[in-house]
């Protein structure tokens, strides 16, 4: 299996953050204080914690169900292409649970 690319995923989180604390900072120093600026302010917050938590629980959760846990002994005796296979493996067997 091949690796997921993270670069994409780095860049869409990295200028959601960006958006986010830009409209914060704007508000903060130059808005005026009424219900609508409130309300930006409060979405950017949240669009902010939604991406950090999504980000973060999406590499807990592909660390968890898509990687095939193995001892180091198994690990070091297979070759590439067969360490990709076990990976693939994985990630099609349900209820591969086994967190260490």
């Amino acid at each position: 299996m091949k690796q997921p690319s993270w670069k994409l995923r780095r860049r869409a989180v990295f200028s959601s953050l960006i958006f986010g604390f830009i409209i914060i900072s704007y508000i903060t120093f130059f808005g005026e204080s009424n219900s609508l600026n409130e309300t930006l302010v409060l979405g950017a917050y949240g669009l902010v914690g939604a991406v950090v938590a999504a980000y973060i629980g999406g590499a807990a959760y592909e660390d968890v169900r898509l990687w095939k846990p193995m001892s180091l002994h198994d690990r070091n005796n297979l070759s590439k292409e067969e360490y990709d296979d076990t990976i693939d493996d994985a990630s099609e067997t349900e209820g591969n649970t086994n967190v260490h």
